[in-house]
C-alpha cells in the first residue's frame, strides 16, 4: 500500500511538471520570431524534456497498475490464510524480498524462539551455507529431486553449481532448503500457504513457522515468518 501512494505522487508530481513544461513550450512558440534560433533551440529542448517525461509518465502508470495488481493478489492470498492463521494463533512477520527471504524467515524463527544452533548465527548468509553444506553432505539423496530447466536430473557440475549459488549469491530457496535446515537445525519446519493444508518438514523439540505466498510479490514467489498472535 505505501508503495502504491509514493508511485501516486510521483505520478501526480510528474503530471505537474509536463503540465507546466507544455506551458512553457506554448509560450515560447508565441513569442517566437522569425529568424530567432536561440528561442527555437529552447523550445526543441524542453520537447525533448517533454517526450522524456511522457515516457516516464506511461513507464509510470504501468508500475502502478502492477502495484496495484499486487497488493489484490497479497490481500486475496491472505485472505484465504485467515483461517489457517486464526487456528494457528499466528500472524505474518514480512521479511526483505529480496532472494534471502526464505533464509531471513528461518533466521527470524530461530530468534524469536530462542534457538542457537551450535556454530550457526542468526543470519541469512549463514543459513544458506548451512543448507548448501548439508546438501552436499548428502547428495544421494537430494539430488534426484534437483532437475534441471529440461526436467533432467542435475549433472555433477550442474549440481556443485546449484550449491555454491545457494552459499554465495541471493538464489532462491524453496523446499529443498527446507528440508536440509530442518534436519540440519534438527527443528520442525512447518509452511503454511493460501487454500492448501500446512506442509511440514523435519522433526524437533522446536517448531519453526513460516508463511509462502505464490503471488503476492513483484519477484514472485516468497516466504514470510510467523509470530504468535
Amino acid at each position: 500500500l505505501r508503495e502504491n501512494l509514493k508511485m501516486e505522487e510521483l505520478i501526480y508530481r510528474h503530471k505537474k511538471e509536463l503540465k507546466e513544461l507544455q506551458a512553457a513550450i506554448q509560450a515560447l512558440k508565441k513569442s517566437v520570431t522569425k529568424g530567432d534560433k536561440r528561442k527555437k533551440k529552447e523550445i526543441d529542448t524542453l520537447i525533448k524534456q517533454e517526450k522524456k517525461i511522457m515516457k516516464q509518465l506511461e513507464e509510470m502508470k504501468l508500475m502502478e497498475e502492477n502495484c496495484r495488481s499486487l497488493i489484490d493478489h497479497r490481500e486475496e492470498e491472505l485472505s484465504l490464510l485467515d483461517s489457517q492463521l486464526v487456528v494457528l494463533k499466528r500472524k505474518v512477520y514480512e521479511v526483505p524480498a529480496d532472494g534471502n527471504c526464505l533464509f531471513s524467515a528461518i533466521a527470524h524463527q530461530l530468534h524469536i524462539n530462542h534457538i542457537k544452533p551450535r556454530g550457526i548465527a542468526e543470519s541469512a548468509k549463514t543459513l544458506r551455507f548451512c543448507a548448501a553444506e548439508y546438501i552436499k553432505s548428502n547428495k544421494e539423496r537430494f539430488l534426484p529431486f534437483m532437475h534441471s530447466e529440461t526436467g533432467e536430473v542435475l549433472t555433477e557440475e550442474e549440481f556443485d553449481e546449484y550449491c555454491y549459488k545457494l552459499s554465495h549469491t541471493n538464489e532462491w530457496g524453496g523446499q529443498l532448503e527446507i528440508q536440509a535446515l530442518s534436519e540440519s537445525l534438527h527443528v520442525a519446519i512447518t509452511v503454511v500457504q493460501a487454500a492448501r493444508p500446512p506442509v511440514s518438514f523435519g522433526a524437533g523439540t522446536a517448531s519453526l513457522y513460516l508463511v509462502y505466498f505464490r503471488k503476492a510479490f513483484s519477484l514472485g514467489e516468497h516466504y514470510d515468518s510467523l509470530v504468535p498472535v
